[in-house]
């Protein structure tokens, strides 16, 4: 499973999907006060929804093997194919 940070803007969305769609389990987390940020989310099936606050709690209860990368900030990601390249960049490396 992926963990994105910050999948309900538009960048974190785009890399939701992009995620979702190649097969990976993908859980979001992010604030979704906003009915325009679960817009963005409505095309994706999530496996899991987390507020920024129960992150810690979550990654606590979730300790089977994770592969890297497990995470993805998009706070500093701007090309939602990019970081699906990346992602699996990584894990090939990881896993060699």
């Amino acid at each position: 499973m992926i963990v994105v940070t910050g999948g309900a803007g538009f960048i974190g969305s785009n890399i939701v999907a992009a995620l979702a769609g190649s097969g990976e389990r993908v859980a979001v987390c992010d604030h979704l006060r906003q009915a325009d940020k679960w817009r963005n989310l409505t095309h994706v099936t999530l496996a899991d929804v987390i507020a920024p606050e129960a992150l810690l709690a979550w990654l606590t209860a979730h300790t089977a093997p994770i592969e890297a990368p497990s995470a993805i900030s998009c706070l500093a990601l701007r090309d939602a194919r990019a970081a699906v390249q990346s992602s699996r960049d990584l894990l090939v490396e990881t896993q060699s």
